[in-house]
Order: structure tokens, then sequence, then C-alpha cells
């Protein structure tokens, strides 16, 4: 699972989760990076 920040004026203000729904899947880098940009996106749009 990966968990990032919602920031909404540097401060958090939930969090996003992702994570495989595929037994014995590994999530990656891009997954991270992925994660990471929707939270930003999400922040920016609150």
């Amino acid at each position: 699972m990966i968990c990032a920040p919602i920031k909404m004026n540097n401060r958090i203000v939930g969090l996003m989760h992702h994570y495989s729904t595929r037994p014995k899947s590994l999530l990656d880098p891009d997954d991270l990076e992925f994660t990471l940009a929707a939270a930003e996106t999400v922040g920016l749009a609150l």
C-alpha cells in the first residue's frame, strides 16, 4: 500500500491510499509517482 498526504496551504488535510487488489502484486515506483501526483492535484483543487 502507498499513502500520500493531501495538502492544502501546507497543511495535511487528508490521505490518499493506493493499493493493489491483485494477490502477490507489488506496487512499483510508477505507482508511487502516480499516487503523489494525484494527491497533489486533489490538494490544489481544494
